[in-house]
């Protein structure tokens, strides 16, 4: 199984992307987030632009086996929408692969029962409407003003009693026709004429489009046994829960780490993953320092 990588530099480069404490951690846990999981697999690869593939390759050395720029193609795109980026390299892999976020870091080689799912993600996460940092109703505004819905999420938005999406700090698996067709089921409703001027009303809920339709597609081919994924998509996670996902003992258990939300604003964790880098890699700090000098 490969690894990915995915950065899209528009929202990094237009302050769009979530923000860190300053630009050193950042490139800490890029660096970190490769080196840790280079080693367990077959090959790892990056999918960016050209401006990433000079930052990330060029001036901070990570040596990935190949790199694609083919997000060259989603300049013309809202930045707001940042997780297109993931999205797009997932529809470029033409083997099975593991979407890696640079701010996840693998302590140990995933079990095999990961590396063998159709889907594999990081964990479920449940919710009810109004309760939640998911806001699925924002679609009945797509829906309102006669615009474009697939009929995975059109059917998903009424199933109120059980919603739940897929956390993808980590996203991949061995069905790549499933995870093809969700991922261009996302551009196609993005790119829809209909859809042209609506998604500016939804305000940038990126895990609308990436985890929640995610969740929708899965869920639709569980309900209805039609073409063409009636058999069902098995999805195995790190985690059983976000409470799993959150506890510090499990996620030691797991060698997994996803410094999500917030965490990437902590001063102490961006010290310790600074500390920890600079020790293990002395010669990044420097690599560093020239990054943040030419992006002045």
């Amino acid at each position: 199984m490969n690894a990915v990588w995915s950065f899209w530099s528009k929202p990094y480069r237009e302050g769009a992307s979530l923000e860190w404490c300053d630009e050193y951690s950042r490139f800490c846990s890029w660096k970190l987030s490769f080196e840790l999981a280079n080693p367990f697999f077959s090959k790892t690869i990056l999918v960016t632009d050209e401006f990433g593939k000079d930052l990330l390759v060029s001036v901070l050395g990570l040596d990935f086996d190949y790199v694609d720029v083919k997000l060259n193609s989603l300049d013309a795109l809202n930045s707001q929408w940042w997780a297109l980026g993931k999205l797009y390299s997932y529809l470029l892999q033409d083997e099975p692969f593991l979407h890696i976020d640079s701010d996840v870091y693998l302590h140990k080689k995933p079990e095999d029962r990961l590396l063998q799912g159709d889907v594999i993600a990081q964990n479920y996460e449940h919710f009810s409407y109004g309760n939640s940092w998911y806001h699925p109703q924002k679609f009945y505004i797509i829906r309102n003003i006669n615009g474009y819905l697939p009929k995975e999420v059109s059917w998903y938005i009424e199933q109120k009693h059980d919603q739940k999406a897929i956390c993808c700090g980590v996203f991949g698996g061995n069905d790549l026709a499933f995870i093809q067709y969700y991922a261009s089921l996302v551009f196609h409703s993005f790119l829809h004429k209909k859809n042209f001027s609506l998604w500016s009303l939804l305000g940038g809920d990126n895990i609308l489009l990436e985890q929640y339709m995610l969740s929708a597609c899965i869920e639709y081919y569980l309900w209805n046994k039609e073409h063409p994924f009636s058999a069902g998509v098995s999805v195995e996670c790190f985690f059983d829960s976000s409470a799993s996902a959150f506890n510090p003992v499990e996620a030691k258990k797991s060698g997994y780490t996803h410094l999500i939300g917030g965490a990437k604003k902590n001063k102490m964790v961006c010290e310790r993953l600074k500390r920890r880098v600079f020790k293990d890699y002395p010669d990044f700090y420097e690599r560093c320092r020239k990054a943040i000098f030419l992006l002045k």
